[in-house]
């Protein structure tokens, strides 16, 4: 995950992914953050400089805050910030596409940043260690992410492995982009359309809009937060725990 590391006293951090500077509050290192997104949740503190948005975050306002260790993510943020970043500052990338991806990401953070591996922190990392996907795959699902055009996501996505983490069969897991445009009307039968919150909220009209179409008028059709899907970290044992409950009668 980018420059190799060794245990350090990290104390000026920027983070620039949400689900990452959700992780490092979860396991109490939140006080060192210094700089976050506008998405990102808040610390306890007064002291933390909002560096801009996950795409547009301004490295005036990083420099200003000259950190000792910048948490950037191959996705989230641009290609060509991350590879200024990395010439400027120390900076651990991240890019987890797996749900089996999280035991590595946390027990690297806690392993970089010297956390104490309390009971809660063990607790933590023994839970992520029991995320997996499922062999046997069920009912058929579509998860759009994206309207006019609408898109969703194939077999390499995050999301993609939280589905298969439910026993979900994701209709357009074969599709060559990882996040498609997708012709509704070219759609094979679905069992579940899943409307998350983010990255766009999906309501109503998007609902009654996707039941013109054949393959997804007699589906069921689940809201969900969105960080339950896409959010990777320590978000991801909370999001199993959710996202069973809501889906408990198909698995």
């Amino acid at each position: 995950m980018g420059q190799s590391f060794e245990p350090s006293g990290y104390k000026r951090i920027v983070s620039l992914v949400p689900s990452i500077t959700q992780s490092l509050i979860d396991l109490g290192a939140g006080k060192y953050l210094v700089g976050i997104t506008a998405f990102c949740p808040k610390p306890d503190g007064d002291n933390i400089m909002i560096v801009g948005g996950t795409k547009n975050p301004r490295m005036d306002r990083i420099v200003d805050l000259n950190p000792d260790l910048v948490l950037a993510n191959k996705e989230e943020n641009e290609k060509k910030f991350v590879e200024d970043l990395v010439g400027r500052f120390t900076t651990f990338v991240s890019y987890p596409r797996k749900i089996t991806d999280n035991y590595n990401l946390i027990r690297d953070l806690v392993n970089l940043l010297g956390i104490s591996r309390d009971d809660r922190v063990s607790k933590i990392l023994l839970e992520l260690k029991g995320l997996k996907e499922r062999e046997q795959l069920n009912y058929k699902v579509f998860c759009p992410i994206w309207d006019d055009p609408y898109m969703s996501i194939n077999r390499d996505t995050y999301i993609n492995s939280v589905l298969r983490s439910l026993g979900f069969k994701n209709v357009t897991a074969e599709y060559d982009q990882r996040y498609p445009v997708v012709d509704l009307e070219k759609l094979d039968q679905v069992d579940i359309v899943i409307l998350p919150s983010e990255p766009l909220e999906f309501k109503e009209h998007h609902e009654k809009f996707m039941r013109t179409f054949p393959a997804l008028s007699s589906a069921d059709y689940v809201y969900v937060d969105g960080r339950y899907l896409s959010w990777y970290g320590t978000l991801a044992v909370e999001a199993q725990e959710r996202l069973r409950k809501t889906f408990k009668r198909y698995i």
